[in-house]
C-alpha cells in the first residue's frame, strides 16, 4: 500500500470511529430517558408552637407568613385549619438523608418539597404544626428544621401583641 493510500485508510478509519461512537451515543441516551423510576412522597415530622391569638388572626398571620418566604398558597381549607404551599425544590441545608448515621446534605438534589401547616384549637391556645412533604427518588430524606423553624419564627413575630411584659422567666402579653 502507498503512503496516499495509508492516509486515506488511517482518515476512513478515524471516521468510521467516530461514527460508531456516535451511533452508541444516540443508541444509549435513548435509555437514559425512559421512566424507570419516580418520586415518592416522604412526610417529616412537624415542628410545633402555641399562639394564645384567634384562630382566624393565626391563619392569616400564617398566609401572610408564607407569602413573605415565596411561597405559592395551593389550598386553604379553613374547616381543616390546613395551608398547603406549592413544590419548591429543596434547599442545601434543609433537609438531608441519614447515611451511617450521619446527615449527608449533598443527595438531596433533584428533591422537591412543599409546607403544610396545621391548626388545632387547643382549649384557649391555638396550636400551629408546620411540615414537608418530601418528594424524591433517592429515599426517605429528613428535614433539619431550619424552614419550619424560620415559619414560626415570622409567625411569633407577626402574632406578638403589641404591649410585652419581660420578666426573668420570659415574655408574656400585657
Amino acid at each position: 500500500m502507498s503512503t496516499l493510500q495509508e492516509g486515506h485508510f488511517m482518515e476512513f478509519k478515524g471516521q468510521g470511529l467516530v461514527f460508531l461512537l456516535f451511533l452508541w451515543l444516540v443508541s444509549t441516551g435513548q435509555t437514559c430517558t425512559k421512566e424507570i423510576v419516580y418520586g415518592k412522597d416522604y412526610y417529616t415530622q412537624p415542628k410545633t408552637a402555641w399562639f394564645s391569638n384567634d384562630k382566624a388572626t393565626v391563619m392569616a398571620s400564617i398566609q401572610k407568613t408564607l407569602e413573605r418566604f415565596g411561597y405559592q398558597i395551593h389550598n386553604i381549607d379553613e374547616e381543616k385549619g390546613r395551608i398547603t404551599s406549592g413544590w419548591r425544590p429543596v434547599e442545601g441545608d434543609s433537609h438531608y438523608f441519614n447515611l451511617f448515621g450521619r446527615k449527608d446534605y449533598g443527595i438531596s438534589d433533584g428533591a422537591y418539597y412543599r409546607l403544610t401547616v396545621d391548626l388545632a384549637q387547643e382549649g384557649s391556645q391555638v396550636k400551629v404544626a408546620v411540615g414537608t412533604t418530601i418528594k424524591t427518588v433517592v429515599g426517605q430524606l429528613e428535614t433539619s428544621g431550619k424552614l419550619e423553624r424560620r415559619i414560626i419564627d415570622q409567625l411569633e413575630t407577626y402574632l406578638r401583641p403589641p404591649q410585652i411584659e419581660m420578666s426573668n422567666v420570659g415574655v408574656r402579653k400585657k
